[in-house]
């Protein structure tokens, strides 16, 4: 009854056209699918690296929180007065070890303070 009235239906729908018109709807549906799963695995590889930042900051701030602690201890204080300053404490007695080298320093320093005449005198007369 109805191909009575609409002869051409039954042309639209033919089985080509319906084929066609299918693989064009299941292609966008495809293309629309991939786009969403390539979106997806972006964002996923975007969170794991974002995982990874908070990660090192938090251990990095979790070093810095314990060198704050250690800054402020006493200890820390006391040995920086030590080093920087030279403090000491009441009745302690501080004994300095100088490197060899500077020893040679020193020893060039009290030769350079003889005087002309002394030098010849220890030239001549006390050298064997």
């Amino acid at each position: 009854m109805l191909h009575s009235y609409f002869p051409s239906v039954k042309k639209i729908f033919s089985p080509f056209i319906v084929l066609i018109l299918g693989i064009i709807v299941l292609a966008f549906l495809l293309r629309t699918w991939g786009k969403v799963i390539m979106r997806n695995y972006e964002i996923n590889k975007e969170i794991s690296r974002l995982q990874t930042e908070i990660e090192n900051l938090e251990r990095s701030n979790k070093e810095l929180s314990q060198l704050i602690e250690y800054l402020q201890t006493e200890s820390f204080k006391e040995r920086e007065a030590r080093l920087r300053l030279n403090l000491q404490k009441l009745g302690e007695k501080v004994i300095v070890i100088s490197p060899p080298e500077a020893l040679d320093v020193v020893e060039k320093k009290e030769k350079e303070k003889e005087t002309n005449f002394l030098k010849w005198w220890k030239y001549f007369f006390e050298n064997p």
